[in-house]
């Protein structure tokens, strides 16, 4: 049986700080620190710029096209940090911890929604939508047949 080191824990425990948060509106302490907290996985989001979004190297023409690419690539940065934030908001509210709402596992699995064309015009799931689908697209706030209805439009 491992018995604790005190002093170990006692010698980490001085080396802690302590930090302000101050804001510019009223709110609880744990509401100003989850928002710091999403300050920061921002900054990591645009950090990961070049993995995301290939931006290796540009591979433009012109400058207007590397602007161009730039602004696309921030449009998309600021839809994966919504992405991101309402699948983790959807997790903390669940019993314990899907693996499926990561941002890159849940765009996966609502790839596989398929809507089909009939010749009258209207469409059609291709498959039932499951129960994994139906967890990520209630942390956008859909349910199965508005999301079917706003794909089909």
């Amino acid at each position: 049986m491992r018995k604790e080191r005190e002093d170990v824990i006692e010698r980490e425990l001085q080396l802690c700080g302590y930090f302000a948060i101050v804001t510019s509106e009223k709110m609880t302490a744990s509401e100003a620190l989850n928002l710091y907290k999403s300050r920061d996985i921002s900054e990591k989001l645009f950090g990961s710029d070049k993995t995301f979004l290939g931006n290796r190297s540009f591979r433009v023409a012109s400058s207007q096209a590397a602007e161009a690419k730039i602004f696309i690539q921030f449009i998309a940065l600021i839809i994966q940090a919504r992405i991101y934030t309402l699948l983790r908001k959807r997790k903390a509210e669940m019993p314990g911890k899907p693996n499926y709402l990561s941002v890159p596992s849940a765009l996966k699995e609502l790839e596989k929604i398929e809507l089909i064309r009939q010749p009258n015009g209207n469409y059609k799931l291709d498959h039932a939508v499951t129960a994994t689908q139906k967890v990520i697209l209630g942390a956008f706030g859909l349910d199965e047949p508005q999301a079917v209805r706003d794909a089909a439009g």
